[in-house]
């Protein structure tokens, strides 16, 4: 019985040795000794080359080697450790080459001098001066002398950063506090600490003070409830923030008449959200606290005006040339489109800050 050709004969076209092959004319012959030593040969030169290939994949799919992996880490540990020993070899060794571009000196007055001799000697006392690029010169005190701690300049990388306080900052500062003033209104805010609205105003000075409210103005909310009713409601009259409770007139937009309504005043503005819902009906009782201020005191940020002892007054007054001018051109319209382009002409005609 003749042997059955491996897997590698098969692949390489070597066939079976024993196999018989078809002639031309439909009969078979058996292969002749010559033949197969031909067909071996070459079959030869095949298995290797596809032995090598079935190695190779066979090498791909386990992977690495434990020895090429552990050779693999290690390259990588060795990495970071020669790039920490260059660091601290410049820092120490070239510490001159290190100071930044820009700066053409470093001064201290009274003390050593020098770069690094200035800085140290800031720790002693004295100032430091820094003299950058362009001439502009940045002064720091030491530690000892500065409110806020360690004021020196420390040259990091390629930048010299000078430590300063946040409340250096002019915009960060606190505004100081007046009664009296002429400026332009920036905005309206609320201290909590004592529950009162203040004004910051741009002087003309250049100075960002405020003006804390002396109206008397507190936060508020309208409901259409009489006083008797609201004062029955003891959620609202018992509540910590309750202040008073006032009748007010307000215009019905939809009716076009005046209704009688009750404002029911508050000590904190956090509290109209409370107290808004106690009520079946409220209005004006979304509106931010500052907006409110600003609405019922009729103040026009962005405007000049002129503060005596915490009252505003808007500082421009219309000429009877810019009124005569306006009523020109209004002269068609009814009388409250003129008397309305005449209210506004200070908000197109004041000059800027």
């Amino acid at each position: 019985m003749p042997r059955q050709a491996t897997l590698l004969e098969f692949i390489a076209g070597g066939g079976s040795p024993g196999k018989r092959r078809k002639k031309g004319g439909g009969q078979t012959v058996r292969d002749k000794p010559g033949d197969k030593q031909r067909k071996s040969g070459r079959s030869s030169s095949k298995e290797k080359s596809l032995i090598s290939l079935l190695l190779a994949a066979s090498q791909a799919q386990r992977g690495p080697s434990p020895s090429e992996r552990l050779e693999r880490v290690e390259s990588k540990v060795e990495q970071p450790r020669e790039k920490d020993e260059h660091r601290k070899s410049r820092a120490t060794v070239e510490p001159e080459a290190r100071l930044p571009e820009p700066v053409l000196a470093v001064q201290e007055a009274g003390g050593k001098q020098g770069a690094e001799e200035g800085l140290e000697a800031s720790e002693t006392g004295g100032s430091v001066e820094v003299v950058v690029a362009g001439g502009e010169r940045v002064e720091g005190t030491d530690k000892s002398g500065g409110v806020g701690g360690d004021r020196r300049p420390k040259i990091i990388g390629k930048h010299i950063f000078r430590p300063t306080r946040v409340a250096d900052k002019p915009l960060l500062r606190r505004p100081r506090r007046v009664r009296n003033v002429h400026g332009y209104i920036l905005g309206v805010y609320y201290d909590g600490a004592e529950a009162k609205a203040y004004v910051k105003i741009l002087s003309d000075e250049g100075e960002v003070v405020s003006v804390y409210d002396e109206y008397g103005h507190k936060p508020y909310f309208l409901t259409d409830l009489p006083p008797d009713k609201v004062g029955s409601l003891r959620e609202i009259v018992t509540h910590p923030s309750f202040d008073h409770l006032e009748t007010v007139e307000r215009m019905d937009l939809l009716l076009w008449r005046k209704v009688r309504m009750t404002k029911i005043v508050v000590k904190d503005p956090n509290a109209v959200r409370v107290l808004r819902d106690k009520v079946p009906k409220a209005w004006e009782a979304n509106i931010k606290y500052h907006h409110n201020y600003i609405y019922d005191l009729q103040l026009i940020p962005g405007m000049p005006y002129s503060v005596e002892a915490g009252k505003f007054r808007l500082d421009y007054e219309v000429g009877e040339e810019e009124r005569a001018k306006v009523e020109k051109i209004f002269a068609d319209e009814d009388e409250d489109t003129k008397r309305l382009a005449v209210q506004w002409i200070p908000l197109f005609e004041a000059p800027p800050p």
